[in-house]
């Protein structure tokens, strides 16, 4: 997902797999500002070719703030996690409207974002998962109905295992004890 990126720039970000290990590197104490990241044009050098961080052309202003003025290769973003600390994501934000770069401030309000937008997908995924929890079991039910219909104990097993494999499981094997196992 992106907002005010060019339609090619998003379609190069979305074809190449994104390396999580750079993006943890990229996330050292010292660029720490809060919950969320900011790493100076003069130190991103080593990332700026990593698609997870948006750079966008930006031309930065001049003059005695100029150390305060965001610079066209500044890297901000925060990690997404879920409630138990996994990884979701990341948002990073480039060339902010008032030309400044981030302050504690800036950082606090971003965090509230992140933390909503972690809570949406780990919902998101928590719903998507109860629902396919839910039709794996209404599969099971159906087969374990068919199973209790059918009087011979071949067919029913044959039943069993063909529902086993409608549950998610690619191959499925039955196999019964006799004298000699």
């Amino acid at each position: 997902m992106a907002a005010g990126l060019p339609l090619e720039r998003l379609r190069e970000i979305q074809e190449v797999r994104q390396s999580w290990a750079l993006v943890e590197q990229a996330a050292r104490p010292e660029f720490r500002l809060g919950s969320a990241y900011f790493i100076p044009a003069d130190q991103a050098i080593e990332f700026l070719d990593h698609p997870a961080f948006v750079i966008a052309d930006y031309t930065p202003t001049t003059g005695s703030d100029a150390a305060n003025r965001w610079q066209n290769q500044d890297l901000f973003f925060i990690l997404l996690r879920d409630s138990t600390g996994n990884p979701l994501g990341l948002i990073s934000l480039d060339a902010p409207r008032d030309g400044w770069r981030p302050d504690r401030g800036t950082s606090q309000i971003f965090e509230i974002f992140a933390n909503q937008a972690a809570a949406a997908i780990e919902n998101w995924n928590l719903f998507h998962h109860t629902r396919e929890y839910a039709q794996q079991l209404r599969r099971l039910h159906e087969v374990s109905q068919e199973i209790l219909s059918e009087p011979e104990p071949r067919p029913r097993l044959q039943l069993l295992v063909e529902g086993l494999r409608t549950a998610g499981w690619e191959r499925v094997t039955l196999t019964l004890r006799d004298a000699d196992f």
